[in-house]
């Protein structure tokens, strides 16, 4: 029988040279590079589901929008697309935390940081959207292949 820190310095081992074996024969450029891919999960938390009707349509609502014109004006900011969960659920966020789902493609990383900024702090003077909504983001970067199958991207794409 194997001793449990054998076992572990075994796992140990056996991942380090995964990851070098990996590491060798990364690709030196190409996907690490920008463009990269954001996707921003979002979810109404209890300010707005405490709000009453008047308070989404004429604080809320406003500046929702107008923190989504400012990402659009944003320099390296394409919105590739949205999804909003009403379909299979209703209310306040579950399990998975996030009604709806915003896809974006940025040329550069801090990017991130400022587009949530906007949520931490009032555009109109008026009302912060983060006591009414939760984001977070995950980044990373295009499937290459599957999108060049669908023909969303040209063969040659960061090659």
């Amino acid at each position: 029988m194997i001793s449990s820190s054998s076992f572990i310095r075994f796992i140990s081992l056996t991942v380090l040279m995964a990851f070098v074996s990996i590491s060798a024969h990364a690709e030196p450029v190409g996907r690490w590079d920008a463009p990269w891919r954001v996707l921003l999960r979002a979810g109404v938390i209890e300010g707005w589901t405490q709000g009453a009707s008047e308070e989404r349509r004429d604080l809320i609502m406003p500046e929702y929008n107008e923190v989504h014109r400012m990402w659009k004006e944003m320099d390296g900011v394409r919105m590739i697309g949205t999804i909003d969960d009403h379909l299979t659920q209703a209310g306040t966020p579950g399990s998975r935390h996030y009604g709806w789902y915003e896809l974006y493609e940025i040329n550069d990383l801090a990017t991130v940081g400022k587009m949530l900024n906007l949520i931490r702090r009032s555009q109109l003077g008026k009302v912060r959207l983060d006591k009414y909504m939760r984001y977070d983001a995950l980044i990373g970067t295009a499937q290459v292949e599957a999108e060049q199958v669908f023909g969303l991207l040209p063969d040659n794409y960061r090659k």
